[in-house]
């Protein structure tokens, strides 16, 4: 039945977006081509969306075109191209906004998506005979397999598991199973700690449906991480957490540091800093004003109905962010999916998880 009447105007994004993260930027093989992949995108949402004669909901369109608006004059103001990215982030959830994709088709086209890209990815390192040997940093053996970066590939064993998780829990659970045991081994094997830590968390919250009664204070959560992310940048100077944080107190400081009190009011560049955080970095893209209407929209999903694990995957996923600029990424279906729950599009409980 899925194949018969398969979606393509859902998996193409999907796929499309995803293929420019693993060939464009985990293994930096698209070069300026992945520019070109997004703008791709873009043109395919807008095309589809006059095709497809989409009834828009006036609210809705009002709300999308203040923040375009919004995030425009930042982006004039202070040129970070974080800000592009929310922007294009923006574009793809109002279009399965207006599509009104339901959260299981979201989910199973980005695992289908997420399995095509893979394989292609394996095509890839079998025809070039890329080096799968273990890179030895500060002591740690660390499995890159082909990336430039082992927490890319933590990021995407972290999705493939979480993902398969919300779909497949209750549905097949022995599917669950075979696809969860490599996506693990790969995160172990990568040595991406935020990626292990964030799925334990994600695994143990769901085994307490109970924590779900409290999903009305998520909208904390990134208030809290955004001020323990200011206070880490305190930190600096500490061997000791700079040698368990990889330098992330240090990051955190040069940027935060070099900032005005006129750049924590219309937000600031981050370009030519590395800060691994999502609060800091979305904070300076976006402004207070963007902020706020995140926490807004993120007020109002939490009284809607979440299963336990969905009401998992979003405070993980958040974690996730406090030492990784994963939530201000757009190439992620796992990322999407984060959002588009916080719109609220098809706000009814999955039959998974169990309910609140």
């Amino acid at each position: 039945m899925k194949l018969k009447y398969f979606k393509w105007h859902v998996f193409i994004p999907i796929f499309l977006l995803f293929f420019s993260y693993v060939f464009g930027v985990a293994v930096e093989l698209l070069g300026g081509a992945q520019l070109f992949v997004r703008a791709f995108v873009l043109v395919f949402c807008v095309a589809s969306s006059l095709f497809m004669a989409i009834s828009f909901n006036l609210r809705s369109c009002i709300f999308f075109i203040f923040f375009l608006i919004y995030a425009s004059v930042l982006y004039s103001i202070n040129g970070g191209v974080i800000v592009l990215n929310f922007v294009y982030l923006a574009v793809v959830l109002f279009y399965f906004y207006s599509l009104r994709v339901g959260r299981d088709d979201f989910l199973y086209y980005s695992l289908v998506s997420g399995f095509l890209v893979v394989f292609l990815y394996l095509v890839y390192l079998f025809v070039n005979g890329v080096s799968l040997e273990p890179v030895v940093l500060g002591g740690r053996a660390r499995y890159y397999f082909g990336f430039t970066n082992p927490n890319k590939v933590g990021i995407v064993a972290y999705s493939f598991i979480v993902l398969s998780a919300l779909y497949l829990f209750g549905r097949n659970n022995f599917l669950l199973f075979l696809i969860c045991i490599p996506f693990v081994v790969v995160a172990v094997y990568s040595d991406s700690r935020t990626a292990l830590y964030a799925l334990v968390l994600f695994a143990g919250l769901a085994c307490f449906p109970s924590l779900t009664r409290f999903r009305r204070l998520m909208f904390l959560i990134p208030i809290i991480f955004f001020i323990g992310s200011f206070y880490i940048a305190t930190l600096n100077e500490s061997d000791f957490l700079n040698l368990a944080l990889s330098n992330r107190p240090i990051d955190f400081h040069d940027f935060i540091s070099s900032l005005g009190a006129y750049d924590f009011i219309v937000g600031s560049s981050s370009d030519g800093y590395r800060v691994d955080n999502s609060y800091i970095l979305a904070y300076f893209a976006i402004g207070p004003i963007g902020v706020l209407l995140f926490l807004c929209l993120l007020f109002r999903a939490s009284c809607g109905v979440f299963s336990s694990l969905e009401f998992s995957f979003m405070v993980s996923i958040m974690a996730y962010g406090l030492m990784e600029g994963v939530l201000v990424r757009v190439e992620f279906p796992v990322v999407i999916y984060f959002y588009y729950l916080i719109l609220g599009r098809d706000n009814a409980v999955s039959r998974v998880g169990g309910t609140a």
